[in-house]
């Protein structure tokens, strides 16, 4: 059995600027934490500049697996128009029987508590799994006449890229 953990947030809350004055930004550390915990490379700061640069109404689901079975990162990228927050779902899932799950847990609970604006925490055995289905994809999302196919974009240690 795997738990899941699932975090409606800003994706601002997911990187930091060490420099107030620069605009260089790197992983929130709770962030890189959690990656580290999942053996994960999770490239969330090239993540953050392709999300601001996307335009609205697009979106896909980046699931990245970790070198440890059933341990993932995954988050919903897409942008709904009359969202001025730039809210992202981020999720994560570890086997229940893991002795990182605590770890991984307080790492999760500890993002959501430090976010500026709360929205939505989750954890239990099926919150992410709806999200991470590659058998639900591509899902339509409809905004009035408009139509986008929202695909689940799966890395297993593979470079990002866009396609």
């Amino acid at each position: 059995m795997t738990y899941q953990f699932l975090i409606t947030l800003s994706i601002s809350e997911l990187i930091c600027y060490p420099d107030e004055d620069e605009d260089d930004h790197e992983a929130d550390e709770r962030v890189s934490r959690l990656a580290e915990q999942l053996g994960i490379e999770f490239p969330i700061a090239e993540i953050y500049d392709r999300y601001l640069d996307m335009p609205i109404n697009t979106g896909d689901v980046l699931l990245f697996r970790g070198a440890r079975e059933d341990g993932c990162l995954a988050i919903d990228t897409y942008r709904e128009p009359y969202d001025q927050l730039d809210t992202v779902r981020f999720g994560g899932q570890i086997s229940d029987g893991d002795e990182r799950l605590s770890i991984v847990r307080g790492l999760f609970r500890e993002l959501y508590d430090g976010c500026a604006t709360k929205f939505l925490y989750q954890e239990g055995q099926s919150v992410l799994s709806r999200m991470i289905d590659p058998s639900a994809y591509p899902r339509a999302i409809r905004m009035e006449d408009y139509l986008y196919e929202q695909r689940l974009k799966i890395f297993d240690g593979k470079k990002f890229a866009v396609d």
